[in-house]
């Protein structure tokens, strides 16, 4: 296996198309040392949005525009539903933590589809964990229970 990089410096003046013939052929390259340091800095670790605990008759919405991982708490009968956008060529995917989900009614959007068509038998009192995921179609979101009272 070869080691790389052997130099992790960035040569500006071999990224600067302002100082050869190459911005007049391929000016997407003009800026280039401003992407790649734009793009180390911008590449973060997604985060979880917390939904806190969620009352009776109240809901839970996840918004798939700004978050692919929630969790939240039951505490009492709910809703469970999303909001933002699926484009159709892309892939939406995400994990959910539902505490004490079998404790009351959970009420899903239609649009989740179930593993032959059931709901998941949430523990009453511990950590379930949920995956989703849309094939570019909101109408249609996988709902796979994959960890039950986990502790």
């Amino acid at each position: 296996m070869v080691a790389w990089p052997y130099n992790t410096t960035i040569d500006s003046a071999k990224l600067d198309a302002d100082s050869d013939s190459i911005k007049a052929a391929r000016p997407e390259l003009k800026n280039m040392q401003d992407f790649i340091s734009s793009a180390k800095t911008t590449d973060t670790a997604p985060t979880v949005s917390d939904l806190g605990t969620i009352s009776a008759s109240g809901t839970a919405t996840m918004n798939f525009d700004t978050h692919n991982a929630f969790k939240f708490t039951v505490g009492g009968a709910m809703t469970l539903t999303f909001s933002g956008t699926i484009p159709s060529t892309q892939i939406v995917q995400g994990i959910i933590q539902i505490t004490n989900g079998g404790s009351a009614t959970i009420t899903y959007n239609s649009k989740f589809k179930f593993v032959d068509g059931t709901a998941p038998d949430l523990t009453s009192s511990g950590i379930d964990i949920v995956s989703f995921i849309s094939f570019g179609d909101a109408n249609v979101i996988h709902l796979f229970h994959i960890g039950r009272a986990m502790a």
